[in-house]
């Protein structure tokens, strides 16, 4: 009886040691199978099994010299060798993984195994390399970040392998020596205590194997846990697909026995969307139509960028099979709206009867550059109108890819010579600015223009004849001392078409109005065009002088019979402009046009010109190495600043990297403290609150900022030095890279940012400085006769009280002068002159003294005063959609995603000034770079925060925001709001 009771004992105990041995070898042979094929080694997997390895802890054992002459196939020595190398190399490879799961298993953070891996983190070496570093705090909470830290401190160095399940084995084994050589009752005991032993620890290697499936034991041991390997993957669109649309695939989950796994939020399921190294937002379904699909799970996102995407997805902390995928998805129709012609210029220089090449960088309506199709061949078209006629030329056109399958090239052919108008248009489309100037030279002027280049310029004139107001014409009588055209307009403007916006371009004006002066001589060179006389023939005297630059606008004028030679205008912005005809007029435009691009670098658009500026800026100074520590007093933020800089600062020390301290404060400046500075101090120096610049509308928060006429006599002009100083740092910084980028928050005036380039100022930038003069006064006077206003050519100067203070004369016995119709313009000027530069010229020039010091003006010319306020103060409007198209999340829990939908709908919500208070929370600045969210560096992060009703924390170091959860939309819509108006500044709160 004792014998039977054994022997049943005995068999339930070896029973259920081989069905948990089935379930366990069959997982572990699931995963070498994966670890294989991952690693292209699934051609040695039949071996392997032959060989006994078949699991990835077995295969971390493996000696390739012993596999390979047992099992291998020989074709050569080197053949041998290299498959021995490589074997050895996953040999590794496996050893350093299960050590590192191992490790983890110890600290019980086996949950961020795959992560790990998925981010080339694959053993414990590199985990101790990178403990501290900005990737692992990506991927793991701030208390398991710390739980990292204390592991890798108390063990660094000393790891111990998990044990191998072997006692159950040797008690096996010794209980059948116990039947032949000892009594029943013995048999009977070693039998229990092999059952107990197999049942323990077939028990806890369950548990465990359980617990990491997050399933129940019994659950695990019956094949109901989630199986990753048995995911399926349905895509509801063929590879490739064009971007536009919002794409779907269904994730199929299936248990352990093969039936399907009702799927839900609270199981592991992470799906990354990546694209460039950036997270695409998708969002979730569960379940189907149908009950028999609640093992179904449908993932959305959408697609706006071409390109390759690799879509990964992780089941229970491991990748399902194939994972990750990659996708692939091709440009759209393209948009000529979004279409650019990179030649870099306005002008298009071409030479009679040859091909000229005009490249165009076909993009759709998302941005994507679009290659050259068949049916773009003929989709394409130019027209060209020669000045001063509306017939239109058709010229030959030829159109080829650029020979990287990226931009399309169109080769146009002229067979005259002129000036023309060119528009391009794709499918009747204009291009943007598709709109062109085009001079077309004979071989002769061809080969002087190239001569001029080559020369440098060298002494290079030309005979022309000034132009000016005929007596008899309006102009005459109206004590203008303009010597332009009546037709042009004085006064520089922002532009509002293309041909007005180029450096050269053409006018349908005539020149009826004008006669021949007298003869002068064009001089041009790489700095300078000068228009020169010559008294008596052998002394020269300068008459005019215009930069080469982009604010100097040449216009070119089409063929009038009252004059001998082709006419054009100069106007720098800065003078008043002046017209000239000469004989080679052409050549010595497209000498210009050459000069000019070479100025700035090659090209006409913000962008070129931006990174031209930031190399010539660095390559003037230098990247300048070391740090400057300054500790600063928030209550003396001013003061404290101008001491420690101004005060002891050489030229040199500007260009050093600043480190901040703020005074009685905790914090280290790895960056935050730095960006907060520059933000307090441009509140400090440039709002209107602080009385160095003042809005025209105090009223008005949203009014542009100007220097301040009424300057309290406690803020010294040296400040306006100082200030200066600050905006030539940004710049500086912003050179140096987007890690370092500064921008001014500031919103200045026009009229201001012009006078910073030495452009002249006009009565037209009331219109946008202030609104209010401009449509009480300054609109009412163009567009009326001012005689019965009784206005002379003076200002009025009134005190607080209303009291009149002085009459400022706009010009010498102005007020004796009155305005009329035929000089109202004139003094339009004038009094723009002296409201906008003259009151505050003392202030100005020791701003552009500051600047100048850090950026050369030479630099500061390649803009004009809308892309100087681009290039110092960034974006002004901030996008909602940019935000949510450039920021990571760096947690995907189900309980946080109903954070985020709530955190994004507050977010959408928000006021212009809400959204500044929310960046400047993130990252320690209201203002974006020129570029937006994308150019941030790093990218915004929005992380989970391990509380609850909390307020949302930042860290501005790393452009992070912690959002804790929340009970309802309500109180975090509270909190939210609490933080970015309370908490916007100061180290100590984040």
């Amino acid at each position: 009886m004792l014998n039977k009771i054994a022997v049943l004992i005995f068999g339930l105990g070896f029973l259920f040691y081989r069905m948990q041995v089935y379930f366990i070898v069959r997982e572990e042979k699931a995963e070498l199978h994966s670890w294989l094929e991952q690693h292209d080694l699934l051609d040695y997997e039949a071996k392997l099994h032959k060989f006994g390895i078949l699991t990835k802890a077995k295969f971390a054992t493996l000696d390739a010299k012993r596999f390979l002459t047992r099992h291998g196939s020989f074709w050569g020595v080197f053949t041998f060798t290299s498959e021995k190398e490589k074997l050895e190399q996953a040999v590794q490879k496996a050893r350093l993984e299960l050590q590192l799961l191992s490790w983890l298993q110890q600290i019980h953070l086996d949950t961020y195994y795959s992560k790990l891996l998925s981010q080339g983190i694959n053993s414990v070496d590199r985990l101790i390399k990178n403990h501290k570093s900005d990737l692992l705090r990506k991927i793991v909470t701030d208390e398991d970040f710390k739980k990292f830290q204390e592991a890798v401190e108390k063990q660094q160095g000393h790891f111990v392998d998990s044990p191998p399940l072997r006692g159950a084995l040797m008690l096996f084994s010794f209980s059948w020596w116990s039947i032949k050589f000892v009594g029943r009752a013995l048999l009977v005991m070693v039998g229990s205590i092999a059952l107990l032993v197999c049942l323990s620890v077939g028990f806890s290697r369950i548990k465990s194997r359980s617990q990491q499936h997050k399933s129940s034991f019994f659950g695990y041991v019956l094949g109901l846990a989630l199986e990753p390997s048995f995911t399926k993957v349905i895509w509801e669109w063929e590879d490739p697909h064009i971007v536009g649309e919002s794409m779907s695939f269904i994730l199929k989950f299936y248990r352990m026995n093969a039936t399907p796994y009702s799927v839900s939020k609270e199981d592991y399921i992470l799906v990354e969307i990546m694209h460039n190294n950036n997270f695409i937002v998708s969002s979730r379904e569960y379940g189907g139509e149908k009950w028999r699909d609640g093992n179904a799970m449908r993932v959305s996102f959408t697609v706006r960028e071409a390109g390759a995407y690799k879509i990964s997805v992780l089941v229970k902390g491991k990748p399902i099979r194939d994972s990750p995928f990659t996708k692939t998805f091709l440009p759209g129709v393209v948009d000529p709206s979004k279409c650019s012609i990179l030649e870099g210029s306005s002008l298009l220089e071409v030479q009679q009867g040859i091909y000229t090449p005009l490249t165009v960088e076909a993009r759709d309506k998302f941005g994507n550059v679009c290659p050259l199709s068949v049916q773009d061949v003929h989709s394409y078209c130019v027209e060209i109108t020669e000045i001063g006629s509306s017939e239109k030329t058709d010229p030959e056109l030829v159109i080829l890819p650029d020979g990287f399958d990226k931009n399309n090239v169109l080769h146009i052919k002229l067979d005259d010579e002129g000036c023309f108008n060119a528009v391009v248009k794709y499918n009747g489309v204009t291009l943007n600015q598709g709109k062109l100037t085009v001079i077309s030279l004979n071989p002769k002027d061809a080969e002087h223009v190239n001569k001029n280049i080559k020369n440098k310029c060298w002494n290079v004139w030309y005979e022309a004849y000034l132009l000016v107001n005929d007596d008899t014409s309006p102009a005459a009588s109206s004590g203008s001392s303009t010597p332009a055209t009546p037709n042009m307009p004085s006064g520089a403007r922002r532009p509002s078409s293309n041909f007005e916006q180029a450096s050269i371009a053409i006018t349908g004006l005539n020149i009826n109005g004008l006669k021949k002066s007298r003869k002068v001589y064009c001089y041009i060179s790489k700095k300078q065009l000068q228009i020169k006389e010559f008294y008596m023939r052998i002394i020269p005297h300068r008459l005019y002088g215009f930069r080469v630059r982009p604010t100097t606008k040449i216009i070119l004028h089409p063929p009038d019979r009252s004059v001998d030679y082709p006419a054009f205008t100069v106007d720098d912005g800065s003078q008043p402009p002046i017209t000239v005809m000469c004989k080679e007029r052409n050549v010595l435009v497209a000498t210009f046009s050459r000069l000019l691009l070479t100025k700035i670098g090659g090209s006409e658009s913000f962008k070129d010109k931006q990174e031209f500026f930031y190399r010539e800026l660095l390559n003037y100074h230098g990247r300048k190495t070391g740090e400057v520590n300054l500790k600063i007093d928030r209550r003396k933020l001013l003061e404290s600043s101008y001491q420690a800089t101004m005060k002891t600062f050489y030229s040199s020390d500007w260009l050093k990297y600043f480190k901040i301290t703020f005074k009685d404060e905790p914090g280290v400046d790895w960056g935050g403290l730095r960006r907060e500075w520059f933000e307090l101090l441009c509140k400090a120096l440039f709002s209107h609150e602080a009385g160095f610049f003042s809005r025209f509308d105090a009223d008005d928060p949203q009014a542009l900022v100007h220097p301040n006429p009424r300057r309290p006599a406690h803020l010294k002009v040296k400040f306006y030095e100082f200030a200066g100083r600050i905006v030539g740092k940004c710049l500086y910084e912003s050179a140096m890279g987007s890690t370092r980028r500064l921008n001014v928050k500031a919103r200045f005036s026009r009229s201001f940012l012009a006078q910073l380039l030495g452009l002249r100022v006009s009565y037209r930038y009331f219109e946008i400085d202030d609104k209010d003069f401009y449509r009480s006064k300054i609109k009412f006077i163009e567009e009326n006769d001012p005689e019965d206003l009784t206005l002379v050519f003076a200002e009025e100067e009134y005190d607080q009280q209303g009291r009149l203070e002085k009459l400022e004369e706009l010009k010498p016995g102005g007020a004796q002068i009155p305005v009329t119709e035929s000089n109202k313009k004139e003094y339009l000027d004038l009094l723009a002159q002296y409201r906008l530069a003259t009151s505050v010229k003392q202030e100005i020039e020791a701003f552009v003294k500051g600047l100048n010091e850090i950026v050369p003006d030479s630099l500061l010319s390649v803009f004009d005063e809308y892309e100087l306020e681009l290039l110092m103060c960034g974006t002004g409007n901030i996008s909602v959609t940019d935000f949510q198209n450039n920021h990571t999340v760096t947690h995907d829990m189900a309980p946080f995603r109903k954070t985020l939908e709530w955190f994004w709908t507050i977010v959408t919500s928000f006021t212009q000034e809400e959204l500044a208070r929310l960046v400047q929370f993130i990252t320690g600045s209201s203002q974006l770079p020129p570029g937006g969210f994308v150019e941030l560096s790093p990218q915004i992060q929005i992380s989970y925060a391990p509380f609850t009703n909390a307020l949302p924390t930042a860290h501005t170091c790393f452009n992070q925001l912690c959002l804790p959860s929340y009970s309802s939309f309500k109180e975090m819509q509270k909190k939210l709001l609490l933080a970015i108006n309370e908490g916007s500044e100061g180290f100590g709160f984040a």
